[in-house]
């Protein structure tokens, strides 16, 4: 059993026959057509702003202290082969997916969505405030027109549905692949998950659903990439709850080690066919929100907690500041993310509705950033319709273990940082002690403090080394 935590870069190779292809790759073998075929998003207004996407040319290569200008995805070289996502349907499970947004609708089969609040086949949210799965829909497949930015897999086929919130045992078994409309899926977005606080089983019925995903694609699979949730620290779940989450003293110092919330608990991570997806910042640290565990498979790129400044640039990582992931919002300044009235302190610029560099730039509020394992989910998904569009008859498991071949090593000292090497002491107040032994047996009173831990409702920590 693997024991340590480690928290990757997805890299893009897309079988034999691209794995030597660099970013100089010549165009002459160029599949697509088109007045955008095998460019890249320089051709989009915003693609500077999309770090994720090419990190040294973007604007935050030059701000040190927020962006490394290396940590991005690397499907540039893909791109400029003219493989977008053509063919692949991608479904966004979530709060809703503006249909008629003028960066998505050209990508948007209609006979894919679904509102499980209004029982129609339009997924727009009625709440102004639902903007998460709009945002999730442009950063796997923007399209690439000019307007805007681009995503991921800018050709890929979206569907989407307004399911969060109204996820009854009948509606998951519909939006799981069940339906007419959500039955042609090749990849599901999840940028959700249950309580990771404490365990929550998934019935009967929803684990049959996720059993039955390697079903789908004519029997060679689909894929699901799921959030890891944003637990890493102190949560308040609601509004009676606080988890007061381990803090470790060694000497007269406290650290921060482990997860507050183990993605485990959340039975659904458990399914084979389910990619679990942390969060990276611009620097190529583990964002400081992103939970933690030994369920994760992979991680995308989310971004930092807060983004300040004219567009994300100011701060710095260690203050949790930094840029987020641009994207697409529910349109107009009354609507979505960006809007008119948002706080200065703790906002970009550019999301603020009215002022002056959301005029030059973002004048309708059409565009966003976003953060969270919810934005580094849809990077791994995006991925994911790249190398289906390149070889569609991979299968589930080849997906899952393209990603772990490829996967770029980042945050390298994770391990070592604030001595998760060493053992903590089982009590009530745990202490870190200078012992780094690897042995966990029956009635120890300490282990490594990477093994991770949870408080139990007596105020004990226990490990959540679960040996699934």
């Amino acid at each position: 059993m693997k024991k340590t935590i480690l928290f990757y870069l997805v890299i893009v190779t897309l079988g034999t026959q691209l794995v030597s292809c660099g970013d100089n790759t010549s165009t002459s073998s160029c599949s697509e057509s088109g007045p955008y075929a095998c460019q890249t998003g320089a051709t989009e207004p915003l693609y500077t702003y999309q770090w994720a996407l090419n990190a040294a040319q973007s604007f935050f290569a030059g701000f040190p202290l927020v962006a490394d200008g290396f940590t991005d995805l690397n499907v540039e070289a893909v791109h400029k082969l003219g493989i977008k996502g053509q063919g692949i349907n991608v479904m966004v499970l979530d709060d809703g997916m503006e249909i008629n947004h003028i960066d998505l609708k050209a990508n948007i089969n209609p006979a894919m969505t679904w509102n499980f609040e209004t029982g129609t086949s339009d997924s727009t949210p009625s709440n102004p405030a639902d903007a998460h799965g709009t945002n999730v829909a442009g950063m796997i497949a923007a399209a690439q027109n000019g307007i805007g930015v681009m995503g991921i897999a800018p050709r890929a086929t979206l569907g989407g549905a307004k399911f969060v919130g109204f996820d009854s045992i009948n509606n998951t078994l519909e939006a799981y692949g069940g339906a007419g409309w959500s039955k042609d899926t090749d990849v599901f977005n999840a940028s959700y998950s249950s309580s990771a606080f404490t365990i929550t089983p998934s019935s009967y019925q929803e684990n049959q659903a996720l059993q039955s995903l390697p079903n789908l694609r004519g029997g060679k699979g689909a894929v699901m990439v799921k959030g890891a949730a944003n637990g890493f620290e102190d949560e308040k779940p609601n509004s009676t709850t606080i988890y007061d989450c381990p803090q470790f003293q060694y000497g007269n110092s406290f650290y921060r080690l482990v997860s507050c919330a183990n993605p485990s608990s959340d039975t659904e991570t458990l399914e084979l066919p389910v990619i679990v997806t942390a969060a990276a910042n611009a620097m190529g640290y583990k964002s400081s929100y992103s939970s933690a565990g030994s369920v994760m498979w992979i991680t995308g790129l989310g971004g930092e907690d807060v983004s300040i400044g004219n567009y994300g640039e100011a701060g710095s990582a260690t203050n949790k500041q930094g840029p987020q992931i641009y994207s697409t919002d529910l349109m107009g300044c009354e609507r979505g993310y960006s809007e008119n009235g948002l706080p200065a302190l703790r906002t970009a610029q550019f999301l603020i509705g009215g002022s002056p560099i959301n005029k030059e730039k973002n004048p309708n509020c059409d565009f966003d950033q976003m953060n969270g394992t919810s934005s580094a989910t849809p990077t791994v998904t995006g991925v994911v319709a790249l190398m289906l569009s390149a070889n569609p008859n991979l299968g589930w498991r080849d997906v899952r273990d393209i990603l772990r071949k490829t996967a770029r090593l980042i945050d390298v000292d994770y391990g070592n940082q604030g001595y998760r090497n060493h053992q903590v002491n089982l009590t009530l107040n745990p202490t870190i002690s200078n012992q780094t032994s690897k042995e966990l047996v029956d009635g120890q009173t300490s282990a490594r403090i990477d093994y991770g831990w949870q408080k139990n409702q007596a105020g004990i920590y226990y490990s959540n080394w679960y040996g699934f």
